[in-house]
C-alpha cells in the first residue's frame, strides 16, 4: 500500500512539474516589454505611437499596403524607409554596428538564418495571438519570423510555339526532349529548392540531371528570361516567379506569354518581417509584423502576385484549387544554401553564374 502512495505521489509531482514547464513556456512567448494579448500589445502600441520599419516598400506603395492598418490604428505612425536588392546586405552590416535605429524590418527568406545566429531578434513570440487567423506556415517555428508573402513557381510558355496538346501539365514536361534546346530555366534553382521539402535530396537531385541533360538555356533573373519567351525566342520557361509571369501578362493583354500550373505549386518564403532587439517602439513594430502577417494586411501582396497559397482565400490559392494542383511549401529551412549548391553542382555552373 505505502509503495503504491509513492507512485501515485511521484505521478502527481510529475504532472505538477510539466504543468509548471508548461506555464513557463507560455510565459516565455511574451518577452518582457510586450503585451500579453492582442488587446494590450494593441493599447501599448497605441500608447507608443510610432513605429520605424526598413522595409521593400517603395513611399508610392505605402499608403496603399497600410491603408487598412491606419484605419484601424489611426494613433500609431509609421515611418518606413525602403530598402532592396543589394541594400539588404548594407542594412544587415549597419544593424549588427548599432548605427541604424529601426522596431522592425523586411527580410529576404535567405537572411534569415544571418539574422537568427547574429542576436538582433526581439522574440520569441506567440505570432498566432498576434495574427490568429493566419495559416502556420507563415510563421518561424522557433517564433522569431513572420512571412507576409510567398513567390509561387510556375511553368510559362509562348501561345504561339507551343500547341494545346503541348502545353506543360507538370514539372515532368521539362525532362521531355521535345523541349530539348527549347526551354529556358534560371541559374537560381529556387524552384527546385522549394520543391525540395516535397521531393527529397534523391528525386530533386536526379531531377537537376535530368534537366541539365535536356540541354535548357540558362539565363539569370527573371525579366529578361520572361521577354525571350514572349517575343518567341524560346518556348517554354522551367520555373517561372508567377508574380513576374502575372506582371508582364497584365500589363500587355496581347502577349504571347502564356501561365501553366503544374500539378504541385511550389511556394517560397518572401516579405519576412521580424522585431529587432532593443526596439523603442517594440508593441507597434510586433502589431504592424503581425497585421501585415494576416489576411487583412496581405491584401496588397495577393494582388501583386505574392498572396498565399496556404490560404484558402487568396487570390493565388483559388488559382492553384481551380486548376486542381497542390501547393507544396518549401518550409522555414537553414539549409536552403546547401540545397541550393548541390543543384548547381549538378548542373555544373559556377557559383558566379547563378
Amino acid at each position: 500500500m505505502k509503495n503504491s502512495l509513492n507512485v501515485v505521489a511521484i505521478a502527481l509531482a510529475l504532472v505538477l512539474c510539466g504543468a509548471v514547464a508548461e506555464a513557463q513556456g507560455a510565459a516565455a512567448a511574451t518577452p518582457a516589454g510586450f503585451g500579453k494579448t492582442l488587446d494590450e500589445i494593441g493599447k501599448l502600441a497605441e500608447k507608443e505611437g510610432r513605429v520605424r520599419i526598413a522595409s521593400g516598400l517603395q513611399e508610392k506603395d505605402v499608403p496603399k499596403v497600410l491603408k487598412k492598418f491606419n484605419q484601424r490604428y489611426p494613433g500609431i505612425k509609421v515611418e518606413n524607409a525602403y530598402v532592396g536588392g543589394a541594400e539588404n546586405e548594407k542594412l544587415f552590416t549597419e544593424l549588427m554596428a548599432g548605427q541604424t535605429d529601426y522596431d522592425a524590418v523586411n527580410i529576404p527568406s535567405e537572411l534569415v538564418p544571418r539574422y537568427r545566429k547574429a542576436g538582433l531578434l526581439a522574440g520569441p513570440f506567440e505570432w498566432k495571438m498576434v495574427s490568429p487567423q493566419t495559416p502556420p506556415e507563415h510563421f518561424s517555428p522557433d517564433g522569431y519570423f513572420a512571412a507576409v508573402g510567398f513567390i509561387t513557381y510556375v511553368i510559362t510558355y509562348n501561345t504561339t510555339l507551343v500547341s494545346a496538346e503541348k502545353v506543360p501539365k507538370d514539372w515532368s514536361a521539362c525532362l521531355d526532349p521535345y523541349w530539348k534546346g527549347k526551354l529556358v530555366v534560371d541559374t537560381r534553382p529556387k524552384t527546385f529548392t522549394a520543391l525540395y521539402p516535397a521531393w527529397g535530396e534523391k528525386k530533386t537531385i536526379e531531377y537537376a540531371r535530368q534537366l541539365k541533360e535536356n540541354q535548357p538555356v540558362w539565363k539569370r533573373g527573371q525579366t529578361d528570361a520572361l521577354a525571350l519567351i514572349a517575343n518567341g525566342e524560346y518556348s517554354m520557361m522551367c520555373g517561372t516567379y508567377y508574380q513576374s509571369a502575372l506582371r508582364m501578362v497584365t500589363r500587355d493583354p496581347q502577349t504571347k506569354l502564356a501561365i501553366a500550373w503544374p500539378r504541385e505549386v511550389p511556394g517560397h518564403l518572401t516579405e519576412i518581417w521580424l522585431v529587432l532587439k532593443g526596439a523603442k517602439f517594440p508593441n507597434a513594430a510586433l502589431l504592424l509584423s503581425g497585421w501585415l502577417a494576416s489576411r487583412e494586411g496581405r491584401e496588397e501582396y495577393d494582388q501583386l502576385g505574392i498572396g498565399s497559397a496556404f490560404d484558402p482565400e487568396s487570390r493565388i490559392a483559388k488559382m492553384i484549387q481551380k486548376t486542381k494542383a497542390k501547393a507544396v511549401f518549401g518550409g522555414w529551412r537553414d539549409d536552403e544554401s546547401v540545397i541550393t549548391q548541390k543543384i548547381v553542382a549538378t548542373w555544373g555552373l559556377s557559383p558566379e553564374k547563378r
